[in-house]
């Protein structure tokens, strides 16, 4: 199993080849924004995808820029989690990242 995972942000002028090269390989652009058209007709998608699948990715009419590893920056903020129940004390207000409102 390939445990590393690589953020990649590809440039297309071709919707449509875009759009099948991400039906056909395994990238992951949940959460981040999908598709998005720029005004010179371009498209550009982010995705995560394991790094042995980055080398297979087609070079053609594709620009594909490989930014970081981004599997040690979740292990490392993995270790902010806490482990204990947050809500096991109704009367206690949860501690943590989030807008207390």
């Amino acid at each position: 199993m390939d445990r590393k995972m690589f953020k990649v942000v590809i440039h297309a002028s071709d919707e449509e080849a875009l759009t099948n090269l991400l039906r056909q390989r395994s990238i992951d652009i949940g959460c981040t924004g999908g598709i998005r058209q720029h005004s010179d007709g371009s498209f550009t998608v982010q995705g995560y995808m394991p790094e042995s699948n980055i080398e297979t990715l087609p070079k053609a009419g594709l620009d594909i820029k490989v930014f970081k590893d981004v599997s040690s920056t979740s292990q490392k903020r993995q270790k902010e989690i806490p482990k204990g129940d947050r809500f096991a004390d109704p009367k206690k207000v949860p501690s943590g990242f989030g807008r207390k409102e």
